[in-house]
């Protein structure tokens, strides 16, 4: 039997904020997280993560192992594909073609490239992981697919995602339902696509769908209170709950709290955007808390390109509209005002007067009073007392991760010295 692994490669290494955190197998897209959506068109369980000895120890549900590097040679096939690969649509030629391909790999030493950039390689047994990409024994193959390259562009298009997903069979496992008015007196339908839900799915009077871009999903247990405006394409993963205002084009993992004006954005799970404010054009990582009011700017003034600040010098994103991306356990206080294409470093605790800075570090702690760093055990217990709150508890093997990402970004980076609270 063909083992799968996803890589974590040098390109998934410079997604920030995220990266420093997760694997990039494990941010949502559409539907479904990138490692579900794999395992899905391949009928496969991913067995791991291999890449970053810092990311050992990551645990959430469903998750596979991030195995250390010199990890033991494995003694069955294997496909080894990029964390950033999008596979074809179940149903297609081309899924078809890849799967195929997988069931005859059992001596094979093939290099899958999609576009003419390297998406992984299919090994035979007796080959150590990770495998090298510029190891002239591997064939090329052409396959089918995608690579995204940054996570501006899982933003841009997660919209065209979510309304494939809806509109085809790919879904993570939930049932879909239709919901119509005869379900939920009271509540408006406009448009022609579908409206679905799982199971316990609670709509109160005074809510509107509209489907005229695209369809909705209510995952299980999603309820949303009226009045609210929900705009397709839209999927609102389980046990989130919608407090009023308007979504527009909106992704959410488990667990979130939104409320207020929401547009394009993609919140990965446990997330807190339960007061008004803007979120437009947005990657929110796990476990963020947006205080009231906190509003994030998605559109320069001259509506030029927007232009990301990564690794020390500005990006063209190539797109006029990007908000904010915010790693995971980010914190804004009351009021907050974040900049048009921010990156915000995962642990990051902002409150500020005015316009925040476009590039947080991790970590940092920012006031008016000028920007110092979190410290790390305060920190970590603030972690452990938030995901109990939602009846979550913190895995040792979590908090090594979130420790060494601490300890990382404060070895002669920006915001290293000082300490709050």
């Amino acid at each position: 039997m063909t083992h799968l692994y996803l890589i974590e490669d040098a390109a998934a290494h410079r997604w920030e904020p995220f990266a420093r955190t997760r694997p990039i197998g494990e941010l949502l897209f559409g539907t479904m997280l990138l490692r579900e959506r794999v395992e899905h068109c391949l009928r496969l369980e991913v067995a791991g993560y291999v890449g970053r000895d810092a990311l050992v120890g990551f645990e959430e549900e469903g998750s596979p192992p991030v195995l250390p590097a010199g990890s033991p040679t494995l003694e069955e096939p294997v496909m080894a594909l990029s964390s950033r690969f999008v596979p074809p649509d179940p149903g297609t030629p081309e899924l078809a073609r890849l799967a195929e391909l997988l069931g005859r790999s059992t001596g094979s030493r093939l290099r899958l490239v999609v576009g003419g950039v390297t998406a992984g390689w299919i090994l035979p047994p007796g080959t150590r992981l990770p495998p090298l990409p510029g190891d002239g024994e591997f064939e090329a193959f052409e396959v089918a697919g995608s690579l995204l390259s940054d996570p501006w562009t899982l933003m841009s298009v997660n919209a065209a995602r979510t309304s494939a997903d809806l509109r085809g069979s790919s879904n993570a496992g939930e049932t879909r339902r239709p919901l119509s008015r005869v379900d939920l007196p009271g509540v408006h339908f406009l448009g022609g696509e579908a409206v679905t839900a799982g199971s316990s799915v609670d709509v109160e009077p005074g809510c509107i769908f509209d489907t005229r871009r695209g369809p909705i999903h209510l995952g299980d247990g999603v309820r949303v209170q009226g009045p609210a405006r929900i705009e397709g394409p839209s999927f609102f993963g389980k046990g989130s709950v919608v407090l009023g205002g308007t979504l527009s084009g909106v992704s959410c993992g488990p667990v979130c709290k939104l409320r207020g004006e929401i547009d394009s954005s993609v919140l990965l799970g446990y997330a807190n955007k339960a007061h008004d404010g803007y979120l437009g054009h947005a990657l929110v990582g796990r476990w963020v808390n947006l205080g009231a009011m906190t509003t994030n700017s998605d559109l320069k003034n001259n509506y030029g390109n927007v232009r990301l600040p990564l690794a020390g010098r500005d990006v063209d994103t190539g797109l006029i509209k990007v908000g904010a991306f915010l790693g995971d356990h980010v914190k804004t206080g009351i009021g907050t005002l974040l900049s048009t294409g921010s990156i915000i470093g995962a642990g990051a605790n902002v409150v500020s007067e005015g316009l925040s800075p476009r590039s947080i570090p991790p970590f940092a702690w920012i006031t008016p009073g000028g920007t110092t760093t979190y410290r790390k055990e305060p920190f970590l217990d603030t972690v452990e007392r938030a995901m109990a709150r939602r009846d979550v508890s913190l895995p040792d093997g979590m908090r090594g991760v979130l420790a060494r990402a601490w300890e990382e970004s404060q070895a002669g980076g920006p915001g290293a010295g000082g300490g709050c609270p």
